[in-house]
C-alpha cells in the first residue's frame, strides 16, 4: 500500500522528469529551427505543417529517445535536492530501511517504462509516418535511385535480381527473375526494364529474353518487345528506406520481418536487432 512518503517521491520524480523533458525539447526545437528555417522558407513550408505535421510528432520520438538519459539525470537531480534539504535524514530518523525507501522510485521507473513502450508501439509508428513525409517534401532531397543491386526470393525456386530501381518513374532496370528447380535452372526471364503498372498491380517488361532449359541441355530462347508479368514483388519493396521500421507498427513490423527473412534480405539481421529510433 502507498504511503504519503510514497506519492511525495513519486511526484517529484515525475514532476522532475517531465520538467526536464520539456526544457531539452524547447531547447532542442530552436536548434532544429535555427538549422532547418532556409529549408521551410525555400520549400514554402506551411506555417500549420511545421507546427503539427512537423514539431508536434517530433516531441514524441524524442521524448522516448532520450527517456532513459532523462530518468538518470532525473535521479540524480531530485535525490541530491532531498539529501541538500535533509529529508532522508528525516525519512531515515522515522525508522524507514533504504529499502522502503526505493519502492517509489521503482515505481516511477516501471510508469515512465510503460509510458515508453507504449509510445513505441503504438503512438510513435504513427506519428513518425507524418513527421518523415514532411521531412521529404520540405526538408530532404529524394534520390531517383533507390536500392541498386538488389536480390531477392519471391518463393521457393523463385529469384529476382535488379541492378537498379528509379523512383521517379516506378522502374526496375535489368531486371531477371530465374526459375530453379532441384538445384537446376529451368529458365531464366531477363529485361531491359520492368515498370510498375498500379492498375495491374504488375510489371511490364520492356525489351525481354526468356531462356528456357526444361527439356536438358537445349537453350529455347523466345524474345519481345513487351510483357506483363505478375510477381510477388511490388514497388513498395523498392520504396523501403533506413527509417521504414519508424513508421510501421509492431504487428506489420513483424510480418515484414518474416517476409524479408524468406526473400534473403541481406539487411535483415541489422533490421531485427536496430532499435525502432534506427529501417527498414
Amino acid at each position: 500500500m502507498l504511503r504519503k512518503l510514497d506519492w511525495y517521491i513519486i511526484k517529484k520524480f515525475m514532476m522532475t522528469f517531465f520538467m526536464m523533458i520539456l526544457f531539452i525539447i524547447v531547447i532542442v526545437i530552436i536548434f532544429d529551427i535555427s538549422e532547418k528555417i532556409d529549408d521551410f522558407v525555400s520549400k514554402q513550408a506551411p506555417l500549420k505543417a511545421i507546427v503539427f505535421d512537423y514539431y508536434l510528432n517530433f516531441i514524441p520520438y524524442f521524448m522516448n529517445m532520450f527517456s532513459p538519459l532523462f530518468v538518470f539525470i532525473t535521479v540524480i537531480f531530485f535525490t541530491s535536492r532531498m539529501t541538500a534539504n535533509s529529508e532522508f535524514v528525516a525519512i531515515l530518523s522515522c525508522g524507514v530501511s533504504y529499502h522502503r525507501i526505493m519502492r517509489p522510485y521503482f515505481l516511477s521507473a516501471a510508469f515512465i517504462a510503460l509510458l515508453s513502450l507504449s509510445l513505441n508501439l503504438w503512438v510513435i509508428p504513427r506519428s513518425n509516418a507524418t513527421r518523415l513525409r514532411f521531412e521529404e517534401q520540405y526538408i530532404k532531397h529524394r534520390n531517383a535511385l533507390s536500392g541498386r543491386d538488389v536480390h531477392y526470393k519471391l518463393e521457393e525456386g523463385k529469384f529476382v535480381y535488379v541492378e537498379s530501381f528509379s523512383t521517379w518513374n516506378n522502374t526496375a532496370y535489368n531486371f531477371t527473375l530465374e526459375n530453379i528447380e532441384s538445384d537446376r535452372l529451368v529458365s531464366k526471364l531477363s529485361a531491359e526494364s520492368a515498370k510498375w503498372d498500379s492498375l495491374t498491380c504488375s510489371w511490364k517488361l520492356k525489351n525481354w529474353v526468356l531462356r528456357d532449359y526444361s527439356s536438358g541441355l537445349e537453350d529455347k530462347v523466345t524474345t519481345g518487345k513487351q510483357l506483363d508479368t505478375l510477381i510477388s514483388l511490388t514497388v513498395d519493396d523498392f520504396r523501403r528506406t533506413s527509417k521504414t521500421v519508424q513508421q510501421i507498427p509492431n504487428k506489420d513490423l513483424n510480418a515484414l520481418i518474416r517476409t524479408q527473412k524468406q526473400r534473403g534480405d541481406a539487411n535483415t539481421a541489422f533490421r531485427c536487432r536496430s532499435p525502432r529510433s534506427s529501417l527498414l
